[in-house]
C-alpha cells in the first residue's frame, strides 16, 4: 500500500507537531508504475506540461521530472507507511474521488483499519484525485460537518 502527497504531509506534520495536531485532513494518492508511465507520456506528448506550468512556471521541467523519477523509482515500490497509521491519534477525514486516477478505496480502508483513533470517510462521484479542485464545494461541505461534529463532542 502507498500513500504520498497530502497523507505523507500529514504525517511529516504530525510527527513535527504531535501536542498540537488536532485534526487530519486527507487527499490520498496511490503508486501504479503503469499509470505515471502514462502520465510521463501526457507531459510530453500531450497538454499536461501546459496544465502545470500555471502551477510550477518556469520550473515545470524541473518539477515535473524530479516528481516521476520518484514514483518510477525502483526502490520506491518498496516504500509503505501503513506502519505509521496506529499512531495517528487524532480525528480524520479521508477524501476519495471515486475516479481517482491514483488512488484506491483500498488505501481509504487501510486507513479506516489502521488508524489509531476515528477515520470519517467521503467518497465522490465525478471526482478525480484532487477534490478540492473537482468538487470544491461538496469537499468543503464535508470538512465544515467533520469540524462542526468535532466542536459538538
Amino acid at each position: 500500500m502507498h500513500f504520498s502527497g497530502p497523507l505523507r504531509w500529514s504525517f511529516d506534520c504530525f510527527n513535527l507537531c504531535r501536542r498540537k495536531l488536532y485534526r487530519i485532513f486527507t487527499w490520498n494518492s496511490y503508486r501504479g508504475t503503469t499509470r505515471f508511465e502514462k502520465v510521463g507520456g501526457q507531459f510530453r506528448s500531450g497538454n499536461l506540461r501546459e496544465l502545470l506550468k500555471k502551477h510550477h512556471g518556469s520550473n515545470i521541467d524541473c518539477a515535473f521530472k524530479g516528481w516521476l523519477d520518484v514514483w518510477l523509482h525502483p526502490d520506491f515500490a518498496e516504500w509503505n507507511i501503513e506502519s505509521c497509521l496506529p499512531k495517528i491519534m487524532v480525528p480524520q477525514l479521508v477524501i476519495q474521488g471515486n475516479d481517482d486516477e491514483y488512488g484506491t478505496s483500498a488505501q481509504v480502508e487501510a486507513i479506516v483499519r489502521q488508524s489509531g483513533s476515528i477515520v470519517e470517510t467521503r467518497f465522490l462521484d465525478n471526482c478525480g484525485h484532487s477534490p478540492h479542485r473537482d468538487q470544491e464545494t461538496q469537499t468543503l461541505e464535508f470538512m465544515t460537518q467533520f469540524v462542526r461534529n468535532l466542536l459538538d463532542r
